[in-house]
């Protein structure tokens, strides 16, 4: 089966929620027949961590309200993350939603120290997957990349495609280009992985929004400028995969519970 796919790169204005729901509009104006429509982690206010407490939204808030306002427009599935408010807490929670509403949530559960996200916000607890009707995903957010573990969790819910938001900066883009990489090929699966582009006063991101097969053959990359990445995937290609070189069959699970820490 085919599945398409358009990864929404760009330059979030810090704090300004309204101008970052402007610029997606105007880039996804000419988007059409995208079964899934990424943006990027906190697109709405960026890493504006210090208003946190001020920023955040709850579910019902006007964020999660234009994209799912976007996926009725769009018949899309549309998935990103926003700063959430719940009691006196505040989470980086990735939201996925269609025309009718949310159909998944996931708090970030690895926190970048680097960016402060552990003074301002609270780990989440748990890993979510949600069944789209064409396929099952896993979601992530930045900073998960560098867990492998979250990732074969995932597989071993057989998952099809790891949708993966981010503000993953200039820097560390080889460990970016890297990472996506190694997590669809070791696990055997599609990973869709938007990323932001622009910057701010300690910070440039790359873009690169990338889509990797099974193989770990890239389908599509975005470059640094603002636009939307589009892509499609045949989801017979993991089993494929899995069946020519079945290396998740020769796990030793035994041996890894017994020797874990």
């Amino acid at each position: 089966m085919w599945v398409s796919a358009g990864l929404v790169q760009i330059n979030v204005v810090l704090g300004n929620k309204k101008a970052n729901m402007q610029r997606i509009r105007t880039l996804v104006a000419g988007v059409f027949n995208r079964q899934i429509i990424l943006l990027p982690e906190l697109w709405n206010t960026g890493f504006d961590l210090a208003r946190a407490q001020e920023l955040a939204e709850d579910l019902e808030g006007e964020s999660v309200g234009f994209m799912t306002t976007l996926a009725r427009e769009k018949s899309s599935f549309v998935g990103g993350s926003i700063l959430r408010r719940h009691g006196s807490s505040v989470f980086n929670t990735f939201v996925l939603v269609n025309a009718k509403g949310i159909v998944a949530t996931y708090d970030k559960v690895h926190l970048f120290k680097l960016m402060q996200e552990d003074i301002y916000l609270t780990p989440g607890q748990a890993f979510t997957t949600v069944d789209l009707g064409f396929a099952k995903a896993g979601l992530a957010v930045c900073y998960d990349l560098r867990f492998p573990e979250m990732f074969r969790y995932y597989t071993d819910q057989q998952v099809h495609i790891i949708l993966l938001v981010a503000q993953w900066p200039t820097a560390r883009y080889m460990h970016w280009d890297t990472l996506t990489r190694a997590r669809a090929i070791e696990n055997q699966c599609f990973v869709l992985a938007c990323n932001r582009v622009g910057g701010e006063t300690h910070n440039a991101f790359n873009g690169d929004s990338v889509a990797i097969d099974p193989w770990g053959v890239i389908l599509a990359r975005g470059n640094r400028e603002e636009s939307v990445v589009a892509m499609e995937m045949n989801l017979g290609h993991i089993k494929v995969a899995r069946t020519r070189f079945p290396v998740l069959l020769d796990q030793r699970k035994d041996l890894y519970q017994r020797n874990a820490p």
